[in-house]
């Protein structure tokens, strides 16, 4: 039997944001195939979970070199008979490298993007030490999992990684169809109610985490570039921006006003955002890893606008004419394709919900652990 021991270093439950759900999602649905027993941080909570849980690791970033949380995985992969030792990022690489060899089971990592990269791009001068974390972290590993081919591919180019020790594993979705006429008119009239949107605007939105520098980046963009140069186009629009922002360096983003944008902020229920709006925009230009938030609106039914960058490892042969991608920083292609892409919302095809299906997704992982060495 295949047991995994599986340890997450930071909030994940109960998920809220696009990789929180990333890894929740992944490990709910892979702990139907085999056994999961999760190790988290004290700051996870989870009231009925559907596997293992324990929430008695640290918060602080010490924990990735402290003995006592040497002990305790180690104890963990003893007590739960582990046959597979699964980190989320590379961060605990240090103690698992040396913890699995002990143990004589495989290293799996989940690499949600190339760590280093993305903290590159926010000018953090330590970005080289986690290169070499990462590096020497997914060389050990038996399998890394990685979420587009674009990553995977510069993974094992930069890395040296042997590709038959990789495999992609997209971000899934929950849904199994768009939602219908009903629901979206319901939802669209919920926000105009909530903003005071007029019935004849085009409501279109901006979904991410805005202290995350490449959303952050895009928000910029968005207000300097593309909305006034939309608003010469049409005035009957309406820009809402929804995402979390508690980061200080980033509070001058709920300083940027336009006429036709506004700032809703974290709100609970992104879901009614999903349905009510008329096209998803994403002009999003670095960062690795599938874009989250593009996931669940097509899987709501809700149009895409993309830069190229910011839709990699998403399929456009499954999302029926859903997902338009324009290349990078492309104003002038992404302004005038906007007005044809906010008329043709709940089209995402069957194909693209049968491709990305966090069943059949995770089977595959489930499968492919099986066949890795164990000592079990």
């Amino acid at each position: 039997m295949t047991r995994v021991l599986s340890l997450i270093w930071y909030k994940v439950f109960p998920a809220q944001f696009g990789g929180q759900k990333g890894i929740a999602e992944f490990t709910q649905y892979l702990s139907r195939f085999v056994e999961v027993h999760v190790l988290c941080s004290e700051n996870n909570k989870l009231s009925e979970p559907d596997f293992g849980f324990d929430n008695s690791l640290p918060v602080h970033k010490r924990q990735f070199f402290s003995w006592r949380v040497f002990r305790k995985i180690r104890k963990a992969v003893t007590d739960n008979r582990a046959t597979h030792l699964l980190i989320e990022h590379p961060y605990y690489g240090l103690l698992a490298v040396r913890i699995a060899r002990r143990a004589g089971i495989p290293l799996v990592v989940h690499a949600h993007n190339l760590e280093f990269d993305r903290f590159r791009e926010m000018g953090r001068w330590w970005w080289p030490i986690l290169y070499l974390l990462e590096r020497y972290t997914l060389r050990q590993a038996e399998l890394t999992m990685f979420k587009t081919l674009e990553d995977r591919d510069r993974a094992i180019r930069l890395f040296g990684l042997q590709e038959s020790r990789t495999m992609l594993v997209p971000f899934g979705i929950t849904r199994k169809h768009p939602a219908t006429k009903e629901e979206r008119a319901v939802a669209r009239k919920a926000l105009e109610v909530r903003h005071g949107i007029p019935s004849s605007y085009k409501i279109l939105l901006f979904n991410g985490t805005l202290d995350y520098e490449p959303n952050a980046r895009a928000l910029r963009h968005l207000v300097a570039d593309i909305l006034p140069a939309l608003s010469r186009i049409s005035d009957d629009f309406m820009l809402v921006v929804t995402g979390r922002n508690e980061c200080p360096e980033y509070a001058y983003l709920k300083e940027l006003k336009h006429d036709r944008m506004l700032q809703a902020g974290h709100v609970a229920e992104v879901e009614t955002y999903f349905l009510g709006a008329d096209l998803f925009l994403n002009p999003v230009d670095t960062g690795g890893g599938i874009k989250v938030k593009l996931m669940e609106a097509l899987s709501y039914g809700l149009p895409v606008l993309s830069y190229l960058s910011g839709a990699r490892g998403i399929d456009p042969t499954v999302c029926g004419g859903q997902l338009v991608v324009v290349e990078d920083r492309d104003v002038r292609n992404l302004v005038e394709q906007i007005p044809r892409c906010w008329n043709s919302a709940g089209g995402t095809p069957s194909a693209f919900f049968d491709r990305y299906q966090w069943e059949s997704i995770v089977k595959e992982v489930a499968d492919r652990l099986s066949r890795l060495r164990s000592n079990d």
